[in-house]
């Protein structure tokens, strides 16, 4: 096994944050927003994951995205905007709201009634115009995620099948949860 390339053998790990672990609620936005999806964006949102999904090979991601067209699930989309372009997507979720989320994710149903969840989450990599860093907005969409789950009564957020990144996940708090290797096949 390749342990570097896709579905292959890569370590992935699960996250999560305590709230009271992390840094500084309310970052800085330069120059980004955050907000939930609304009905009218749902295509554009499927058309952005189905490309980068496509290009990361994330598999399954687009299929998460798709289930909630049409429903008022599309609010649990959290969407990151510079200007008027979408620059990251992120889907939460917590236990038995009645999401589709629940049924494909078995973590999903099996986390405790204080813990949201953030996955399948989407930076875009080929807008030239962006200013801001990826590093930059994923920290950011996750502050936008973490407050979306508190408004929710929530006191931790978990995240599944991270690759890379555990220096600046741990340096903001987040605790390794779980950690496997990645590997797929397409039929």
């Amino acid at each position: 096994m390749d342990s570097e390339a896709l579905g292959t053998g890569q370590e992935a790990c699960d996250w999560l944050l305590p709230f009271e672990d992390w840094p500084s609620p309310g970052f800085t936005s330069f120059g980004l927003t955050f907000r939930p999806c609304a009905l009218s964006e749902i295509e554009q949102v499927k058309h952005i994951v189905k490309r980068e999904s496509a290009r990361n090979d994330k598999v399954g991601w687009y299929d998460q995205y798709a289930k909630l067209g049409n429903t008022f699930h599309t609010r649990d989309i959290i969407l990151g905007l510079e200007g008027d372009t979408i620059v990251a997507i992120a889907l939460t979720y917590v236990k038995h709201c009645g999401s589709t989320v629940e049924e494909d994710l078995p973590w999903a149903g099996a986390i405790s009634e204080d813990v949201g969840g953030v996955t399948c989450i989407c930076i875009t990599d080929n807008n030239p115009d962006m200013t801001n860093s990826r590093d930059s907005v994923m920290i950011r969409l996750l502050d936008a995620c973490v407050g979306v789950l508190k408004d929710q009564n929530k006191t931790k957020m978990f995240i599944d099948a991270v690759t890379g990144g555990s220096e600046g996940f741990r340096s903001m708090g987040f605790q390794k949860w779980a950690r496997y290797r990645d590997v797929w096949r397409e039929v």
